[in-house]
C-alpha cells in the first residue's frame, strides 16, 4: 500500500495532482492512523494513463485551457503572417488534433497490451 508521496514519485507528479486525481482515478482508503494508502496496482494503470496524457483529472482546466490556447496561438500566429491564414489555420488545428489523438492511441494500444 502507497502513500501520497509514494504515489506522487511514482506518477512523477506533485502531491497536489495525486489529490485531484483521489476520487476520479485513485480511489484510496484511510489505514488506523488515519494515512491515506493507495493501491500499487491501481497506480500503475494511473502512471500508464499518464504518459499518454489521457488523465484529465489530472490537470487543472485552467492550466490545460491554458496551454492549448498557448499552443493554437503560438501555431495560428503563423498563418496571420503567412497570407493564406485560412489554410495555414487549419493546418495548424489538424496538427493538434493528430497530436491529442496519436497519445490516446498509444495509451490505448499499451493498456490493450497487458
Amino acid at each position: 500500500m502507497l502513500t501520497r508521496s509514494r504515489v506522487a514519485r511514482v506518477l512523477k507528479r506533485s502531491i497536489a495532482t495525486v489529490r485531484r486525481l483521489e476520487g476520479k482515478e485513485l480511489f484510496p482508503w484511510k489505514d488506523a492512523s488515519g494515512v491515506h494508502r493507495f493501491d500499487a496496482r491501481e497506480v500503475r494503470k494511473v502512471a500508464r494513463l499518464l504518459r499518454t496524457d489521457y488523465v484529465s483529472a489530472a490537470q487543472s482546466a485552467w492550466l490545460a485551457g491554458g496551454r492549448r490556447a498557448k499552443l493554437r496561438s503560438s501555431q495560428t500566429g503563423i498563418a496571420e503572417r503567412g497570407g493564406s491564414d485560412g489554410l495555414l489555420q487549419d493546418v495548424a488545428r489538424l496538427r493538434l488534433e493528430n497530436a491529442d489523438l496519436t497519445k490516446a492511441l498509444e495509451g490505448l494500444t499499451e493498456l490493450l497490451e497487458e
